[in-house]
Parts: C-alpha cells; structure tokens; sequence
C-alpha cells in the first residue's frame, strides 16, 4: 500500500512539473502588471501615449518566447482599446486587434473599455484574421520566417519582417535586404533594424513607382560576417507584384499598421540615416523635429530630406494633428513695483540710490515736472516704507517658434508709455528674449489649454512713482522767518521757485525709482485655444532689474495667432 501511495506521489509530481511550462512562461507576471498599469492607470486617466509606451514595451520584452500566447494577445487587445478608443486610430486598433487574434483566436478586448467604434474594429479584425488564418505573424517556417508580402500598391514601401527561432537569434548579429526595384535591373541593398529576435526593414517607395515586380532577399550573418541563414537569394528571389490596386490586405509589419503611399519618388533608407540624429529613443516624443522614433533610434521620415518644413504647420509624428511651431503675439503689460527708502529726496540719495524726486506741474509756475533741487528737514517725512508703486505700461509684439514638442524660444520688442516726465530721463524702449516651457503632449495640437513657465531677459527701464512729503528745511536757501515753525514760508528768490504759492515749506513730491536698464525674470501663465490658431494668454511674471536692484511684479494679457 506505502509503495503504491510513493509511486503515485512520485507520478503526480512529474506531471505538475511538465505541466508547468503550459501555464506560465516567464515573462507573463511582467506583462500582467504593465497590462493592469497601461489600462487600469494611464487609459483611466487619458495618458493615452504613456499607455501605448506602456504596452509596446511589454510586446518588445515578451518576444517570441517570453510570454505565453493569450497573455501577450491581452497585451494586443489593450493596445487595439488605447489607439482606437484612446486616439481614435481605428486602423491601427484593428491591426493590433489581429495581431493578438494570430496568437490566440479566442482573445477579446476588455469589455468594460469597449465603444462601438471599437467593436466594429474587432469585428473586422475577426474577419481578417479569419481569413488570414490564426497563426503566428509570420507564415514561412524554419529557423528564418518572413511576413512574405505577395502584393502592395505602387508607390507604397513595404514592410518586411523576418523573425528567427531561438537558436539562430542567438547567432544572427546583422541582416541585409536586397531588392530589384520594379523600374530597374540592378539589385539594391540596406541595413535590417533588430527587433527583440526579429529584423525589421522596409523596401522604400522609390522601388515601387511603376507596375511590376520587386524582387528581394534576405541574407543573415554572424560576427564572423559568415551567411547563417537565407529568405530567398539573388537567383532565386522572392517576388513582390506592385499593383494599382490590392486583392487582400496590404503588407505591415505585425502590430504595426501598414504604411501609407507616399507623394513621390523617396530618399533611400541609407540617405536618411545618414542625415538623421540616430538619437536613442522610446517614442517620438525624444526624437528632434521631421524625425520618428523607430526601433530605438531617431531617423529621419520620407520627404524629410531637402525640404523647409518651417514654413507651415508640421504634423505631430504619430498622430497627423497638424502642430502649429510659429506664433506672433501682442502682449499687455503693468510694472508693478516694489519701492521703499529713506531721506529718498536728499541730493546725496537722488543720485547714490537712483531716485528722481519731482515737483508736480503748476508747482513755482511751471507748466511741466521739475527736479527738486531742494534741502529736505532731516527727520521730517521723506521717506517710503516698503509698498507697491504703479511703474509703466508696456505693449509688446512678439515671435516665438516651437522647437521641440513642449520648448520654444522668442523674442518680444515694445514701448512702455505712462512712465515719468522727461526730467527723469526715461527710456521707452524694451526688448527681450524669452524660453518657454508648454505642459502636455497635445500643448501645441489640439490641447484648449497650455499652461505654461518661462525665464526671459533682456534690455528696458523699469520707473515706480511713489508720492513724498517733504518739509523743506528753514534754515537753508529757503530763508524762513521761523525755521522751527513749519507753517513759516520761505522768501527771498528760494520762495518764488518752492512750494504750492512759490514759498510753502511742506510740499509734495513725486519720488521715481530709476531701475534697470538690464532685467532677468521667471513667469508662469496658461493659453486658453478658443482655435486651434488663435490663443489667449493670461500670465504673471516677477521681474528683478540689474545693476540697479528693484523687484516687479508683472500681471500679463495677450493673444497670439499661430499661423
């Protein structure tokens, strides 16, 4: 009985140990949990790109092996939900749909994320699939299998994809793509980009721009640039018919949608790798202006050579929103500062501590602002405490240019008018420089609002009025009858130029704080898009001036057309 209890623990044991492998594989608990933080966390909360980030690298790390096939279908299915549902790319949530359908017929999106776009996306992707064939994404065996596209509309790249066994993949450090263009004779030859244990490479639309055929062929080597392994060859190549019009679907590679025709003739993938940045990459996003991220590197798209895409709206990589990079904008200005002092109109203060104190027009006869040239009573009023002070009003035109998705930098030049009279030698000029920061991946497509921060600097003079009294000392110029007595008048040719009536002692004056003519300052503010063209912005800047040091804090209204 005890023998037989053994023997049957020792089979049951055995069977749970060969059954395991079935259940999980070993990337699976890793593309559950990016799984449940792609939909249950980004697509919750409309981080659509970080959601497809999300998904994308969990496909790239299960590969072929990793994970097992109705897990890394559920990663399928969730970028299908992402791009149709999240960004309302149908076509591309319909071919990642078939691609999960190629590893497990039975997948199904998450129900609780479906809309009917979606399920009409499924449903056609059920059709294809079913069509196709369920199966893997690649259709010839063997250690190198191939998508094999049979067909593809002229003027069109088209996709090849290659994936390798477990065995070859760990000896295959480089693949090539030659091809005969369906105009020509000769053989052409490009780099394939690795993928986990796939190469991806794409015959370019300037080899299919007639009716015909392409023939191409796919050559493997190792370190030792030894051949390990061959789709097709230069006598016997694999043949591709260019049509006006396609039978089936078109080629893609898998998960991927298919390309789109192009406007003419295109540089070859050797010419835009060459003038590309090859910057390392997770999405667009990192990669400079008119460049795609693409297996892991920044390169250059088709028409992007050669042409002055400057000019007019780019469309954001990715999502074919036209982006608006060049905005002119007219921008309303208060200086509001920050003054104090003491003895502020003493003569040694005016000129160490940059301060201008005015007589007001009508004062002593004159029709216009006079310096004050006067003896203030020490201790006797003449000082500011620390308090706003109205400064000028600035009208500014300026240009900012969008040089990456959320950075721009610009330039504003304008006139600040209500400032002090001419005794206090104001200049109205202002110019400067500016770098701005956009929050969002939509700020500059279809956001309706960007909030956003700035640092700028530049050249401008910034005066604040504050109104002083000042008791004019008696024993001075002024000649007073009383020194002690503030209500005794001044005489004597000091009184016709003084007070009110030409000889008051207590008067009232117009302080200006002369700061500048260099500033510096941080902003914070946000565009509202009533178009996708037109903002309005609504800002506030804190402003410090140099060498002269004085504190501004500035409210800021404008709008701006992004044409």
């Amino acid at each position: 009985m005890r023998h037989r209890f053994g023997l049957f623990a020792l089979v049951a044991t055995a069977c749970l140990f060969l059954a395991l492998p079935a259940e999980a594989a070993p990337k699976d608990a890793q593309a559950e949990k990016a799984y449940g933080a792609a939909m249950n966390e980004d697509y919750l909360d409309s981080k659509f790109d970080d959601a497809q980030k999300k998904l994308d690298k969990a496909i790239e790390a299960c590969g072929d092996a990793g994970c097992a096939p109705k897990v890394k279908a559920k990663l399928y299915m969730g970028k299908g939900i992402v791009l149709g549902g999240g960004k309302h790319k149908n076509d591309e949530a319909k071919a990642a749909f078939v691609e999960g359908l190629k590893l497990d017929s039975s997948a199904t999106p998450d129900p609780d994320y479906m809309t009917s776009d979606l399920k009409t996306a499924f449903e056609e992707a059920q059709k294809t699939a079913k069509k196709s064939g369920v199966g893997p994404a690649t259709s010839s065996g063997g250690p190198m299998s191939s998508n094999e596209p049979t067909e593809q509309v002229i003027n069109t790249p088209i996709p090849i994809f290659v994936g390798l066994d477990e065995e070859t993949a760990k000896k295959v450090t480089s693949m090539s793509l030659s091809y005969v263009p369906s105009d020509a004779s000769t053989s052409r030859r490009q780099k394939m980009e690795k993928a986990g244990k796939a190469f991806r490479g794409t015959i370019p639309c300037s080899a299919t721009t007639k009716k015909g055929q392409v023939q191409y062929w796919v050559t493997a080597k190792d370190k030792n640039d030894a051949v390990v392994g061959q789709l097709g060859s230069e006598d016997e190549p694999l043949t591709i018919e260019i049509k006006a019009k396609l039978d089936g679907d078109p080629p893609s590679w898998p998960g991927f949608s298919p390309p789109e025709k192009c406007a003419g003739n295109e540089p070859t993938p050797e010419d835009l790798r060459a003038k590309s940045s090859l910057r390392q990459c997770v999405d667009t996003s990192d990669c400079p202006t008119n460049e795609k991220c693409t297996t892991g590197e920044c390169l250059l798209q088709p028409g992007a050579i050669g042409e002055d895409t400057t000019s007019s709206p780019t469309p954001d990589p990715g999502t074919g929103v036209k982006k608006h990079r060049h905005w002119i904008s007219v921008t309303a200005m208060p200086d509001l500062a920050v003054v104090s002092g003491d003895s502020v109109c003493t003569q040694a203060t005016q000129a160490e501590e940059h301060f201008a104190c005015l007589r007001q027009p009508g004062v002593g006869g004159s029709t216009d602002y006079t310096v004050y040239r006067g003896t203030p009573t020490a201790g006797k009023g003449n000082n500011i405490n620390s308090g706003i002070g109205f400064g000028q009003m600035r009208l500014m035109l300026g240009y900012d240019g969008v040089i990456a998705d959320n950075f721009s930098l610009g330039l504003r030049v304008g006139y600040a008018f209500l400032g002090t009279s001419s005794p206090a030698n104001y200049i109205p000029a202002h110019v400067e420089g500016r770098a701005q920061y956009a929050f969002g991946s939509t700020a500059y497509t279809t956001a309706v609002a960007r909030p956003w921060v700035e640092l700028f600097g530049g050249f401008g003079q910034f005066d604040s009025a504050v109104d002083v009294q000042v008791l004019e000392d008696g024993t001075s110029d002024c000649e007073s009858a009383d020194p002690e007595d503030p209500s005794s008048p001044c005489t004597g040719d000091y009184g016709k130029a003084g007070g009110a009536d030409g000889n008051e002692r207590l008067q009232t004056l117009t302080a200006v704080k002369q700061a500048g003519l260099g500033f510096i300052g941080a902003g914070l503010g946000i565009s509202l898009m009533p178009a996708k063209f037109f903002a309005i912005n609504v800002g506030f800047r804190f402003t410090a001036t140099v060498p002269v040091f004085v504190p501004v804090l500035s409210p800021t209204l404008g709008i701006a057309f992004g044409p």
